[in-house]
């Protein structure tokens, strides 16, 4: 039997930290004891060599992540210079590239739907925004991977804070204690002592945060939470978009603390400004976009608001304050409740059964509804025939309406399904007593355009005066109405501007025309003049006409051109108002 024997290799070894690793013979390896690193010789230039020294050899005590100058961005492309020269190429090690994409699961955060994940969340979020709050140049993008992350108390978002997820139900963070989703903090916190009001100032105010791609809602239980998902107190300079806001609010009365989005401000000095919110889907709370202090110049477009009570509720419960004195004046201005929401836009959004108003400014001015969509909005969760409210209030000077679009205005003005115009007898209003007032788009102070073309086609009157469409005749308000008439058998075209003029305080209307008429019968008691306007006031539910309570105006039409019955007129119409 042959016999083998096998003799132990020795290398040479010593601590690195004491001696570092001396040059090696051309194959030797050399063991570092302390640092637990592995090394071998080159070997001789002459041997072939490129250099003289020696070479790591990677062992599992290794990180190969930090090893320098391995990573050189798109090394194969040729068109790509990274360096001041093709020649001087920028290497990075994979550690140093891979730290500027940062994970909540580097923090130990999964959507784990079996556990809670607020201490890693909030983790995450403190190392990159409170530990380096100092240190522009660490603070990273804060990524969520897809899945359903689940949190029993709030987030608190220091400055520059910014935190990604995948998109809109794609990331989701859920709630599933009664606590806001969201609480922002100034930059006096510090970990696990988050600081809102106490040290709060303009230098260190929440700002600059940025919360994207992702679906925030409550947990859906049987006792259902109600709570806020954004608790913005000061902050501005801020982005917040596509995004899904989602409470279980379903027309259940007024739940003060259900709110999607709710701006604060400090103190006049310190308040919530310059925040931007694009492309949010709010759902399923009693108020959407929320403020009772000095906010000013946030912007919100391209937003849906649906199932809430009230959808922008600006300057709610504020004091009435008396301005000539200084001393009151003050003591406001330091809680940033003295003037109430300023220049507040909402605009290219989309409104649907909201039970009460869609945008309502109790205090506040400059304020704006722009280009917006309101479908639904003040029929207490029901259709238009069971309005309860307008679709705008503003209360101050100053609130604008401009290019909106409401499905108001022709459900209650001229809609078949709730208006009965066109009845050819001289009391027609009467057969609409039962229907809905005309309860208006827009109520308080205001002084709006709207340029959605309306048509109606009236029959020809015979002699009587008929309905052609309705106004709300709530307040005291007036209406530029610019018309235009065709007509087969006038055989022209007769265009206008009725002037409506309701004086609530008197129960009176007027109505005046100023128009032109081109034809072939121009002449002044030719068929191009026989059309006739006149208003009237009602009280849809008693049908009186002398009630002090008219809440709805009838814009009535006399024709004395006998119509074809094949091919109706048409007046197409839009309208203005201000109160």
């Amino acid at each position: 039997m042959a016999v083998v024997q096998i003799s132990r290799i020795q290398v040479r070894r010593g601590r690195k930290g004491q001696t570092d690793i001396p040059q090696l013979a051309s194959g030797e390896i050399g063991w570092a004891v302390d640092s637990q690193e592995l090394f071998i010789g080159n070997g001789s230039v002459s041997e072939g060599a490129p250099y003289v020294g020696n070479t790591k050899i990677l062992t599992s005590a290794d990180n190969i992540f930090s090893l320098s100058n391995q990573y050189e961005y798109r090394t194969d492309d040729s068109i790509i210079q990274t360096g001041a020269t093709a020649r001087t190429s920028i290497n990075r090690t994979l550690q140093d590239r891979l730290e500027f994409n940062v994970h909540v699961a580097d923090f130990g955060a999964q959507h784990d739907t079996s556990a809670i994940q607020t201490a890693a969340l909030q983790r995450a979020i403190d190392n990159l925004f409170l530990n380096t709050k100092t240190s522009p140049e660490n603070r990273y993008i804060l990524n969520l991977a897809p899945g359903l992350y689940k949190i029993d108390s709030s987030l608190k978002l220091p400055p520059y804070a910014t935190l990604r997820g995948a998109g809109k139900n794609k990331t989701i963070i859920e709630q599933t204690a009664n606590h806001p989703i969201f609480i922002t903090v100034n930059g006096s916190s510090t970990i696990g002592n988050y600081d809102e009001t106490i040290a709060l100032s303009a230098s260190n105010q929440a700002t600059n945060i940025e919360v994207s791609g992702m679906t925030l809602q409550y947990q859906d239980t049987a006792s259902k939470i109600y709570n806020t998902v954004f608790n913005l107190q000061s902050c501005r300079d801020s982005y917040f978009h596509d995004l899904k806001l989602k409470g279980y609010w379903d027309g259940n009365g007024v739940q003060a603390a259900s709110i999607a989005i709710n701006l604060k401000s400090f103190s006049g000095a310190v308040r919530s400004n310059s925040n931007v919110f694009e492309n949010i889907d709010i759902e399923g709370f009693a108020y959407g976009i929320s403020s009772s202090h000095d906010i000013e110049n946030n912007t919100f477009r391209d937003m849906t608001f649906n199932t809430m009570l009230i959808a922008v509720n600006l300057g709610a419960g504020m004091d009435v304050i008396d301005y000539t004195d200084p001393v009151e004046l003050a003591a406001y201005l330091a809680d940033g409740q003295a003037y109430g929401p300023a220049n507040t836009i909402i605009e290219n959004s989309v409104f649907r059964e909201i039970f009460n108003q869609g945008y309502v400014v109790d205090k506040g001015t400059g304020n704006v509804s722009r280009n917006n969509k309101y479908y639904d909005v003040g029929n207490d969760g029901g259709s238009t025939s069971t309005v309860v409210t307008s679709v705008i209030k503003f209360s101050e000077t100053g609130n604008i309406t401009s290019d909106d679009w409401f499905e108001r205005t022709s459900d209650l003005s001229y809609s078949s399904e709730f208006v009965n115009v066109n009845d050819a007898n001289s009391s027609n209003w009467l057969v609409d007593v039962a229907g809905p007032k005309y309860l208006p788009e827009v109520e308080g102070v205001f002084n709006y355009t709207h340029n959605a073309m309306h048509t109606v086609n009236p029959i020809g009157s015979n002699g009587n005066w008929i309905s052609a469409w309705r106004l709300p005749a709530n307040q005291t308000r007036s209406f530029e109405i610019p018309y235009t008439y065709k007509s087969i058998n006038a055989d022209g075209v007769r265009q206008g501007v009725l002037t409506v003029i309701i004086d609530r305080d008197n129960e009176k209307i007027s109505v005046s025309d100023e128009y032109e008429f081109i034809g072939q019968d121009i002449s002044l008691t030719g068929a191009g003049n026989n059309l006739t306007f006149r208003g009237r006031l009602v009280n849809i539910t008693s049908g009186d006409v002398a009630d002090a309570d008219n809440d709805t105006a009838y814009i009535e039409i006399y024709n004395g051109t006998t119509e074809s019955t094949v091919t109706l007129p048409t007046i197409t119409f839009t309208l203005s108002s201000r109160s």
